[in-house]
């Protein structure tokens, strides 16, 4: 039976949330990616959860400020906020703790493991260098190619909409986020789609294999969300949802 609640973030930010009681101490913190909600793209989140809750296993998904059913604009966003927000969740939790991140979501996962007593992490296509993502090659840049905007506006819109604020960007910048990542003692599992355009897999890669913690699997044949390129329509279909259940295999069968 899954319940919902709120908490409350330090900074007076609540932060919603959903639970799935196990029947194990294990418990599952899923981490999503922007633009996102606790439940990431065609619920993939909830049904890694459900999957996870066979296996006798909790979880909880929250919403990130900005996002969900938060009450902060994606302009409000900063990443100390969303680590704020998952240090929130964290200090809820008892027992063993494995964080399940995709895409940005890895940004404050990685942040707040260096801190917290983790366990475990999982990352899914993530972003594992905001310097690179945003900032290089210089003029050639998402930051360079959108500056007017940002002096205009004060934030950049991404093609879904979401607009990055100019604090934002500032803390993407100032990030060291593959130094912080080579800290990390936990057991990593790194599942990197080898098609993916919204993040490098080459970066993946490297750290994947320079790192003894990282267990590293290349997807073949899949973009951005382990989404199987040869499917089209409506996702995840059976091929990507197959992606995800292998994900969820590999968690169970880590705790």
């Amino acid at each position: 039976m899954e319940s919902e609640g709120v908490l409350e973030a330090v900074d007076g930010h609540h932060v919603n949330y959903s639970f799935l009681q196990g029947s194990g101490d294990e418990v599952v913190v899923f981490c999503h990616g922007i633009a996102m909600d606790r439940n990431e793209f065609a619920d993939v989140f909830k049904q890694v959860s459900e999957h996870l809750l066979d296996e006798g296993l909790s979880s909880v998904r929250f919403d990130f400020r900005g996002h969900g059913e938060s009450s902060m604009t994606d302009l409000q966003i900063d990443v100390s906020g969303m680590v704020l927000d998952l240090e929130t969740v964290l200090k809820e939790c008892s027992g063993d703790i494995h964080l399940v991140c995709s895409s940005f979501g890895a940004v404050p996962a990685i942040l707040a493991a260096r801190e917290h007593d983790v366990d475990g992490i999982t990352l899914i296509c993530p972003l594992l260098d905001t310097r690179k993502q945003y900032f290089e090659p210089h003029q050639h840049s998402f930051w360079d190619n959108n500056r007017e905007e940002l002096e205009l506006e004060g934030y950049i819109e991404r093609e879904d909409g979401f607009r990055m604020s100019a604090s934002l960007l500032m803390d993407l910048r100032n990030l060291r986020i593959p130094h912080v990542f080579g800290e990390l003692e936990c057991e990593i599992q790194l599942f990197q789609a080898e098609e993916d355009s919204a993040v490098s897999p080459q970066i993946a890669i490297d750290l994947g294999q320079q790192e003894p913690n990282v267990e590293f699997h290349l997807m073949e044949n899949t973009g951005h969300g382990l989404v199987d390129l040869d499917e089209a329509g409506d996702l995840p279909a059976p091929k990507t949802r197959k992606n995800w259940s292998k994900v969820a295999e590999s968690i169970a069968g880590s705790l």
